[in-house]
């Protein structure tokens, strides 16, 4: 008579089986390649539900309710200059920042703030023509001075640099020390225990928007957008 073993995969020495998520990265509706078998045409709906990811199904009030908790800290930044490559380098990552958030991908949030705040470092660097000595710190004195040029230094390096030169204040500084800090958190996420990414997240944003401000000098003035006054020099060469 077989005993109960023999009709137990996991006691006769089976492998452990993983689960599979099948075509994670696929917009099936608009793919080419697959057979497309009662997914519908191309269609708002279908681009939301391929966007937000094969994971959830998040539902809109959750978005609209993230959506107003991260507009509760980026409201200094209601207007900001279309300098091509300005915004290309920080607007864009942030927006798309912001949205990713707003989707619940937490990390993705985290990583494009990260983008935005090493851009910053090298903006504010660069729209500060600082003087070494008799001339200018370019970038053979860059190199003498740090070993490599400012836009090759690392993160921290840039930041304690920029501080270093009075570039920036102490907020501004702890800011992007707690930005650094977050992103690097999540470089390795398999040995993290999850829950704390939509906080982690949220600040991440908040700390950005501030650095962003306060870097570009954001204000108004006799109904007039204002920055600082090295980045409209910058801006204007």
């Amino acid at each position: 008579m077989p005993s109960e073993s023999d009709h137990d995969p996991a006691a006769a020495g089976a492998p452990d089986l993983t689960p599979i998520a099948l075509n994670a990265l696929r917009w099936l509706a608009a793919d080419e390649g697959l057979p497309n078998i009662g997914q519908g045409e191309p269609s708002s709906e279908n681009l939301l539900d391929f966007v937000r990811g094969p994971f959830a199904r998040v539902g809109v009030q959750e978005c609209v309710d993230r959506y107003r908790r991260a507009s509760s800290v980026d409201g200094r930044l209601f207007a900001m200059p279309m300098h091509a490559p300005l915004a290309r380098g920080l607007l864009h990552p942030l927006h798309n920042a912001k949205a990713e958030f707003v989707l619940g991908h937490y990390l993705s949030c985290i990583g494009l703030c990260g983008v935005v705040a090493e851009v910053l470092c090298v903006l504010r660097f660069d729209s500060a023509e600082v003087h070494c000595g008799a001339g200018p710190l370019d970038e053979v004195k860059q190199q003498e001075l740090w070993g490599r040029p400012f836009g090759k230094l690392y993160q921290g390096q840039r930041v304690g640099a920029l501080h270093a030169l009075g570039l920036i204040d102490d907020a501004t500084h702890l800011r992007l020390k707690a930005i650094a800090t977050k992103r690097n958190k999540y470089m390795h996420i398999y040995a993290q225990d999850s829950g704390s990414e939509a906080d982690d997240a949220f600040q991440v944003y908040a700390h950005t928007c501030e650095v962003v401000g306060s870097i570009l000098g954001v204000s108004v003035k006799d109904r007039r957008l204002v920055l600082h006054p090295d980045i409209t020099r910058f801006l204007q060469r």
